[in-house]
C-alpha cells in the first residue's frame, strides 16, 4: 500500500506503508513482514508523530530548508535511501528528517537501537546486519532498489583504540563495500561521514582555520582509517564516476548516545538536567578550543548532501559556526540549570584537533546551523526531563 504526501509547489512524495524486519541468517536475506500502526502521511500524520517527542518544530525546519533542493535533485522519491548506522546518534536524526521529507528509508545497523527511531519506526524499514559482508550488502540494496546510500556505520574513535582491527574492517573494508555495491547497482549517490580527525592538531594551522583542502595528519586509528576512506572516495569517483561526497563531521552531541566519548558528554548533560551531580570528562585543560555541532543540524548537512543536487566538491567540512571552550560549556550548562553541580575530572589526554572553516558546506549545502550549543543544550535538558516525567510511577 502506498501512500502520497503532497506538499507545496507541486512536489510530490511517496511513501510506502509496508514494514519488514529483515535479518541476516546463514547469509540470505529473510523477511518477515510486522503488524504495526501505519504511518500517517500529510501535515497531520507528521505533526502527530513529531509532537510526542516535541521534535515538530525541528522538522518543519528541516522541510521548509530542504524542499527546494530536493527539487532539484534526481531522485525519484519510489526509490529507497540506505542509512547505514541508521540507529545512531546522528543516524537516527537522519531517518527521521528523511521520513519527515516523505523518503522510504531502509535503516540498517550492526546491532539496532530501535529506541533511537521509536517515533517514525513504523515508517521505515529496519535492518540488522554487518557491512564487512559484501554480499549481504548486495542482496540488501538490490532486493529494496536502494538508488542512494548515506554511509555513516564505523568504529567510533573510543572503540576504535580497543581493537584496531575491527576498526580497519568495520571502517576501511566496509566502507569500501559500500562503495562497491553502489557502483555494481549504478546507485545514483553516496554520501559518507569522515570525521575532523583527519586533520592534524590546531598547531598544524596556526591562527588559520583548516579547509578542505587544508594538509591532512590523522594522530590516531580512527582518523586515519577515515582518511584511507576519503582517498577511496575519490578513486571510485575517479574509477567509476560514481558520484560520491564526504562530510566531516566536529564533536556531535545530541540526544542518542551515552556511551563513548561524546555519549560521556551527553550523559553529562542529563545529569544536569536531572538535578545530580555531573562530571565533565572529555577533556585536560578547560581552556581548550572546541567546536561542537548538534545532532540535528549534523543531519541537516547530511541529508542535502544526500538528496539534493550535485556539490562542487566531493568533500566537506562540517557547517559548523562556533567556536567555544569547554569552560563556556560548563558556565553555559550552569546558567540554564543554576546551581547545577558540575565538576572536572582530568583526563589522560585531550581534544587536539584542527578547528575548521564550514563555510563550503553552508554555501553549497544551503545549511546553516540552527542550534548553538546554548540553545542544543537546552532542547537536551527539555527533552531529558520530558523522559524521566514520563518514565516516573503515577502519584495517582
Amino acid at each position: 500500500m502506498l501512500i502520497v504526501i503532497v506538499f507545496k509547489k507541486g512536489l510530490r512524495l511517496v511513501f510506502g506503508m509496508e514494514a519488514h524486519s529483515i535479518h541476516r541468517r546463514m547469509g540470505t536475506i529473510s523477511s518477515r513482514p510486522q503488524a504495526r500502526r501505519p504511518f500517517m502521511g500529510g501535515a497531520n500524520g507528521l505533526a502527530g508523530w513529531t509532537k510526542r517527542l516535541n521534535w515538530k518544530r525541528r522538522i518543519e525546519g528541516v522541510l521548509q530548508s530542504s524542499i527546494s533542493r530536493i527539487q532539484q535533485g534526481s531522485l525519484q522519491v519510489t526509490d529507497s535511501i540506505l542509512v547505514t548506522g541508521g540507529t545512531g546518534q546522528i543516524g537516527a536524526e537522519v531517518v527521521r528528517q528523511l521520513v519527515g521529507l516523505g523518503h522510504r528509508v531502509v535503516v540498517l545497523d550492526f546491532k539496532v537501537n530501535t529506541a533511537n527511531i521509536a517515533d517514525v519506526i513504523d515508517g521505515v524499514l529496519v535492518v540488522e546486519g554487518d557491512i564487512t559482508d559484501l554480499s549481504f550488502m548486495m542482496k540488501l540494496a538490490r532486493r529494496e532498489n536502494v538508488t542512494r546510500v548515506l554511509h555513516l556505520a564505523a568504529y567510533l574513535a573510543v572503540e576504535s583504540n580497543a581493537n584496531p582491527m575491527r576498526t580497519i574492517h568495520v571502517n576501511i573494508l566496509g566502507s569500501g563495500n559500500v562503495l562497491d555495491t553502489a557502483v555494481a547497482l549504478n546507485m545514483e549517490r553516496v554520501c559518507y561521514a569522515s570525521t575532523v580527525s583527519v586533520l592534524g592538531p590546531q598547531g598544524m594551522y596556526g591562527d588559520s582555520l583548516a579547509t578542505e583542502n587544508s594538509p591532512t595528519s590523522p594522530m590516531r586509528l580512527y582518523g586515519a582509517s577515515k582518511r584511507t576512506v576519503e582517498v577511496t572516495a575519490d578513486a571510485y569517483k575517479d574509477l567509476f564516476g560514481l558520484d560520491v561526497v564526504g562530510i566531516r563531521p566536529v564533536l556531535a552531541y545530541g540526544m542518542g548516545r551515552y556511551t563513548g566519548g561524546m555519549g560521556g558528554f551527553n550523559s553529562m548533560i542529563r545529569d544536569v538536567a536531572l538535578g545530580r551531580p555531573a562530571v565533565l570528562k572529555q577533556t585536560k585543560n578547560l581552556s581548550t578550543r572546541i567546536q561542537l555541532i548538534y545532532n540535528a543540524d549534523m543531519a541537516r548537512a547530511f541529508v542535502a548532501a544526500l538528496v539534493g543536487p550535485s556539490t562542487p566538491l566531493s568533500l566537506y567540512n562540517a557547517p559548523v559556526v562556533e567556536t567555544i571552550t569547554w569552560h563556556d560549556v560548563i558556565h553555559t550548562l550552569q546558567d540554564l540549570v543554576p546551581g547545577a553541580d558540575i565538576s572536572h575530572e582530568s583526563t589522560s589526554g585531550d581534544w587536539d584537533t584542527a578547528l575548521i572553516d564550514g563555510g563550503a558546506a553552508q554555501r553549497d549545502l544551503g545549511v546553516i546551523p540552527q542550534f548553538d550549543f546554548r540553545a542544543g543544550a537546552a532542547e537536551m535538558i527539555s527533552l531529558f526531563r520530558e523522559q524521566e516525567s514520563d518514565t516516573s510511577p503515577s502519584l495517582t
